[in-house]
């Protein structure tokens, strides 16, 4: 989901899955009720986070979302050719072969759902993709000169909704503050402003209008 989200207008205030056997194999549920196949990926680098699957049942393909950058602050991409799997599986089924050990997810790797309730069997691709963050929120706005600034943050309801930011004037030296603000965002995401400075900064006396542009766009 591609988000872009305006803020505008500026008021200044005189207000003071079960249990696992094997985490690289697959969780068997005990449930007949289960029916769902859902799958995740732990980069091989990083083990400590896992990264959830589209499973595509139309087309037999599985698909991990991996961030395009797996860092906040750093353009660092995760390795896809070094990959571990793990699987929740609807009740009776199994895969063949099984999901244990590392994986080329950017080649993919083939693999067979059988069931041993009535002996069916469903071939899947499963497969790594890098996805773009669609976070486009403004997470934090400073003024220069002025650490201890009351401003609150109010994100648009909907997506390309509009919110409001609101820089309470606890003092006099806020007017000339807010000509030096800078605006925090989402990771990776951009900010689109008629009243930016040179140096990034926002001029925020001019009650600009503030565009927040996610990584997807």
């Amino acid at each position: 989901m591609k988000m872009r989200h305006l803020i505008t207008g500026l008021f200044v205030s005189a207000l003071a899955l079960g249990a696992c056997e094997d985490p690289d194999e697959l969780i068997m549920s005990g449930s007949e009720n289960m029916q769902t196949l859902t799958v995740k990926g732990r980069l091989v680098s990083d083990e400590n986070v896992e990264y959830d699957a589209v499973v595509d049942e139309t087309s037999g393909v599985i698909t991990v979302q991996v961030p395009y950058y797996i860092s906040d602050t750093e353009a660092i991409q995760g390795d896809l050719t070094a990959m571990k799997v793990r699987a929740s599986l609807p009740y009776g089924t199994r895969f063949e072969p099984g999901l244990s050990g590392i994986h080329d997810l950017a080649a993919g790797i083939e693999r067979t759902l059988v069931s041993d309730v009535d002996g069916s069997r469903k071939h899947y691709t499963i497969n790594a993709t890098y996805v773009k963050s669609d976070q486009a929120f403004a997470t934090r706005v400073s003024l220069a000169d002025t650490p201890n600034a009351v401003v609150s943050i109010k994100e648009p309801e909907t997506d390309g909704g509009t919110g409001m930011i609101t820089v309470y004037k606890t003092s006099s030296s806020i007017d000339g503050a807010l000509k030096a603000a800078t605006i925090t965002v989402s990771p990776w995401a951009t900010i689109e402003c008629s009243a930016m400075n040179e140096d990034g900064t926002i001029d925020l006396s001019e009650f600009p209008d503030v565009v927040v542009v996610s990584q997807d766009g």
